[in-house]
């Protein structure tokens, strides 16, 4: 039977999620740990290193793959609706305010016993990050001296899909230390766009003119690859202690990707000519570093649980994404990584038999990097740059063999610094090579809701 209490508060959450059904939360993409999944997971905010309890093991540490488990289990993540608010202010983008509305990831993940053997665990499963989709268009005026400026208008759009499908089995060496192994195939997909609408002016007495400038770059890449992740586990009653390593990504499969130039050429600050070119059929890369993550729990008062994680992200020299080298202009899209280190709290409260408050916090810092571009033809990515702090809390709520859980996260981030700037083309073109963009504080805010189930087995086959 569900005590009166845990009824109420089951009641005010559903509620809660139909009344913000419509707030979501953008990501960008410049972040490692802008996504989490499953029904503890997600709410502690993937402080889970150290065990997990739930199928989203395969993903963070496959050596905890059925630790919630008898024979077997089923998780789903269902769409989780977020809401994003970010203030650039900068005059880059005139005060530029985006809003944005997305879906969280989806997860669908079966753990099943393998070949009868009681130590050895495997899991199946599929995590989606869909409908990243950043896309507005913006007015600028930008006043370079007192006789110069700039004006126009820009678009820009940036659309990211990715899919991890993931085989993991663990195998209990004891029945206080596991090891495992996750082998993932991931596909990612990007189109990025911006188009340049802008007129520079001289008003000084010796020159006055006039400059049109026109430019519009896209490029589409899609590129699956496979990754493999090593876990760890070693638990005692009242805590563990769980290590995981993640290889970069390797194995390109049937990648391909395109790209459109149209480009005003100049000379001395002169127009000279249209620069137009395209090309498809390519062939394209991303690159994921290694990873190296430790975590884990302590149980206090019995009922109460601190977890905590920490994950190392390598650094990645620049490369090309994309490249042409039939180019007239030796074209390529250059991407690059710099080290990032992730650090998650979580606390669980098991306020009774069928509910269990969850709450989390966690850095999620930039992993953007600024380098000169080492050849003429390069080009690099235009990406938002922000070390972001997120929150949650919620609960997770137990009926029989099913759970559920809901809640809501909340981001944040405050930067000085210069967080998008797609206008130094623009700029190199009229040689104004030394004209520093002023930017004032710019804030980044987001709200998201968070709801998913699992279904839990105690066989899959009947007892003989």
């Amino acid at each position: 039977m569900i005590d009166r209490s845990t009824a109420i508060v089951s009641l005010l959450t559903g509620m809660l999620v139909f009344v913000v059904l419509n707030m979501s939360y953008g990501q960008l993409g410049g972040n490692y740990w802008n996504l989490n999944y499953g029904t503890k997971a997600q709410l502690l905010n993937g402080a889970v290193i150290g065990g997990v309890e739930d199928n989203s093991a395969i993903f963070y540490n496959p050596a905890a793959i059925g630790t919630d488990t008898v024979g077997g289990g089923l998780s789903l993540s269902l769409f989780s609706p977020s809401y994003s608010i970010i203030n650039t202010n900068s005059n880059q983008l005139n005060d530029l305010r985006i809003t944005d509305f997305d879906l969280l990831p989806n997860m669908a993940v079966l753990d099943f016993p393998f070949l009868k053997n009681t130590k050895l665990k495997s899991s199946l499963g599929l995590f989606s990050r869909r409908s990243f989709d950043l896309n507005f268009a913006s007015q600028f005026d930008i006043a370079y001296t007192p006789s110069q400026d700039f004006t126009g208008t820009t678009n820009y759009r940036n659309k990211i899909d990715e899919d991890w499908i993931g085989f993991g089995l663990s195998y209990e060496i004891t029945d206080k230390f596991q090891i495992g192994i996750t082998q993932g195939l991931t596909i990612r997909s990007q189109t990025q766009s911006t188009f340049i609408n802008g007129r520079a002016t001289n008003y000084s007495p010796s020159l006055n003119n006039q400059l049109q400038y026109n430019s519009f770059n896209e490029f589409r890449t899609r590129h699956p690859s496979i990754n493999t992740k090593l876990g760890m586990l070693w638990h005692r009653k009242n805590y563990s202690i769980g290590l995981t390593v993640t290889t970069p990504s390797y194995i390109s499969i049937l990648d391909g990707g395109s790209y459109q130039l149209i480009e005003p050429q100049f000379l001395d600050g002169v127009f000279v000519d249209v620069f137009e070119e395209t090309k498809d059929d390519l062939s394209s890369d991303f690159k994921k570093p290694w990873s190296f993550g430790i975590g884990g729990f302590y149980t206090f008062y019995k009922q109460d649980k601190l977890y905590f994680s920490v994950e190392r992200f390598n650094k990645i020299a620049p490369y090309p994404l994309l490249s042409n080298p039939d180019s007239e202009i030796k074209f390529r899209l250059l991407d690059a990584s710099t080290v990032v280190t992730n650090v998650a709290l979580g606390y669980e409260n098991k306020m009774s038999e069928t509910f269990t408050l969850l709450c989390g916090l966690r850095t999620d810092f930039n992993s953007n990097v600024r380098y000169e571009l080492p050849e003429a033809g390069d080009r690099d990515l235009f990406n938002f740059s922000w070390n972001i702090f997120h929150i949650t809390a919620g609960g997770l709520f137990s009926i029989g063999s099913f759970k559920f859980s809901a809640g809501l996260g909340y981001a944040y981030s405050r930067s000085d610094e210069e967080v998008f700037n797609p206008f130094q083309t623009v700029f190199e073109s009229f040689q104004i090579s030394d004209f520093e963009l002023a930017t004032s504080t710019s804030t980044y805010n987001s709200l998201t809701v968070f709801f998913n189930y699992s279904l839990l087995f105690e066989r899959f086959t009947s007892k003989p």
